[in-house]
């Protein structure tokens, strides 16, 4: 199939879903789509169907194992994680990922099982089944020497070329971005180059903060999504993130 629909689904099961259907090579085929994930059923007809869901809900992470595949290593991932992981290994889901070469960890996503139950409940319940699903944070670019931000309120998109995207609440957006954006050092001079993609909404709502980021990163660029993140986190969902 040459066209692949996007499916973003977001932590709260009374928040609309979006979708987008964009074609081989990630170009959007189409307008971005909001509403119940019912009304994605005929898009998804004769398509690959890719399910983006919630990053502030899913950990990833890189353990070194021992071993390398098969039942022992799904049974050594939860014992791993267990003193990084605030629940209960019993109430989690381990999806495990396929090491690339010359990785020493392996990737891994841990998610709740409730919440993974209530994202299967949506799809099943509108007739979708989708081909794969990601945390959408893995979906946002990454570009070496740079950091990338994503504000979608409540949350800010974090993702670095040398290490695991992550999500964290930006409610204050300042609060947030003193965790991700370090104070220029010593002499003065600020090393990060960063780019910031949100909505022209939440730029005007936050403009003398995101603007402020200038004094502390070598450039600042930001990039507006009038349509929202669907069309920035697409074409890579539909090309293989995570």
């Amino acid at each position: 199939m040459s066209e692949t629909l996007v499916i973003r689904l977001r932590a709260a099961e009374e928040a609309p879903a979006s979708w987008l259907i964009v074609d081989s090579n990630g170009a959007r085929s189409g307008p971005v789509q909001t509403g119940p994930v019912a009304d994605a059923l005929g898009a998804s007809q004769g398509r690959r169907v890719v399910l983006l869901v919630a990053g502030s809900e899913i950990t990833l992470a890189e353990p070194e194992l021992p071993v390398r595949g098969g039942a022992r290593l799904a049974q050594a991932v939860p014992f791993a994680l267990e003193e990084q992981l605030a629940s209960d290994v019993e109430s989690l889901h381990f999806a495990v990922g396929a090491r690339t070469p010359g990785s020493v960890g392996t990737p891994v996503a841990v998610v709740a099982r409730s919440q993974l139950d209530r994202w299967h409940a949506q799809c099943d319940a509108a007739g979708i089944h989708p081909d794969a699903a990601y945390a959408d944070s893995t979906a946002l670019p990454a570009t070496p020497g740079s950091c990338t931000l994503l504000l979608d309120e409540p949350s800010l998109y974090v993702s670095r070329a040398d290490g695991l995207p992550f999500v964290l609440d930006a409610t204050p957006l300042a609060a947030a971005l003193d965790l991700v954006i370090a104070e220029p050092g010593a002499d003065g001079e600020a090393s990060e180059h960063v780019t910031f993609y949100t909505t022209p909404t939440e730029y005007e709502r936050h403009r003398e903060v995101i603007e402020g980021l200038r004094a502390r990163t070598a450039t600042l660029q930001v990039k507006l999504l009038p349509d929202g993140p669907l069309p920035l986190l697409a074409p890579q969902a539909a090309t293989g993130a995570g």
